[in-house]
């Protein structure tokens, strides 16, 4: 699912978060607003979770109810941490599968500057060029 807005509970992602196992499906849910989107059935499935620079309120709100109990005290620290590490092509990857440390900083390698768009664009045809057609 990408980049879906959730306004409210949803049975059909509960329903795909707690039985993709049986159907040997994964579920990616990609949003930048995932208000109403942690219930507890969503939030008891959630096996990655990638973000990088969003504000105080989305990370108290929208991430930190998926952190497993003892990861951070508090959304405070959750927040200070995300706010330090991701600059520079940084972002968090957090790993519910693993046992111990869950969370790591993980960074991006620029774009080459051979993969960038190029300012040159083609010309449009010209009028003349359009009316011989």
């Amino acid at each position: 699912f990408d980049d879906i807005v959730i306004t409210k509970r949803n049975e059909i992602l509960e329903y795909f978060a707690s039985a993709r196992r049986h159907y040997s499906i994964t579920v990616i849910l990609s949003s930048q607003n995932n208000n109403n989107c942690s219930s507890p059935t969503i939030r008891a499935n959630v096996n990655y979770i990638f973000w990088r620079k969003v504000g105080a309120n989305a990370i108290r709100d929208n991430i930190f109810p998926f952190m497993s109990s003892g990861e951070f005290m508090n959304a405070k620290e959750l927040i200070n941490m995300t706010i330090s590490n991701t600059g520079d092509y940084k972002f968090i990857f957090y790993n519910n599968t693993v046992e111990g440390e869950k969370i790591q900083i993980v960074k991006a390698n620029p774009i080459p500057e051979s993969f960038k768009y190029q300012e040159e664009r083609p010309k449009a045809p010209s009028s003349n060029y359009r009316r011989k057609r």
